[in-house]
């Protein structure tokens, strides 16, 4: 059997910071990834490849979700990044799930309420709670011709880190004279 898990993502900082926990609650793991993905090409803006690397870089922790069996098909963004349809649009293709946004915007807040209605016996569970108090207010659903491309932009990002890996580590072997 399958657990049912749930997948948070918070991408309102440079920072990815995926996590998910099982329904009782219980943290089933959390990753982050230290590397980005930065090169330009022809009709981007100059966020779309840095936010397309953090979606890669989320696309990594949700590649290793799918090797224990958990298919993920909606992801609930919160933080400040989530209030933009590029954002949600990028997430959405890299990703192949739909990203969607609650109509909860203080979320932390909102969360404890949930937990203390748990404890106090208002709700019977944890999925209850959320099942009768959260709504979902969009939905960013991946573009059919996106998502192809970012398959093989996926490929190409995949394919870096390991390239680089030696100049990375030179890198990180350069003295530095700014005290950077």
């Amino acid at each position: 059997m399958t657990a049912r898990l749930l997948v948070g993502v918070d991408i309102g900082t440079p920072a990815r910071g995926p996590f998910s926990s099982t329904t009782p609650g219980r943290c089933a793991g959390k990753v982050w990834g230290p590397y980005s993905f930065d090169v330009p090409r022809p009709g981007w803006t100059e966020q779309d490849p840095v936010m397309e690397g953090v979606a890669f870089g989320l696309r990594d922790s949700f590649e290793i979700l799918r090797t224990m069996g958990v298919e993920v098909t909606q992801i609930r963004a919160s933080g400040g990044g989530a209030a933009s349809a590029l954002w949600r649009e990028i997430l959405a293709g890299a990703l192949g799930a739909e990203v969607v946004v609650m109509t909860v915007t203080e979320r932390a807040a909102y969360g404890a309420a949930l937990l203390a209605g748990v404890g106090a016996g208002v709700f019977s569970t944890v999925e209850a709670a959320c099942g009768a108090m959260l709504r979902v207010a969009s939905g960013t659903s991946p573009r059919p011709g996106a998502r192809a491309a970012y398959e093989a932009l996926y490929g190409v990002y995949r394919a870096l880190y390991p390239a680089l890996r030696r100049a990375f580590q030179r890198l990180a072997e350069t003295p530095r004279t700014t005290g950077v």
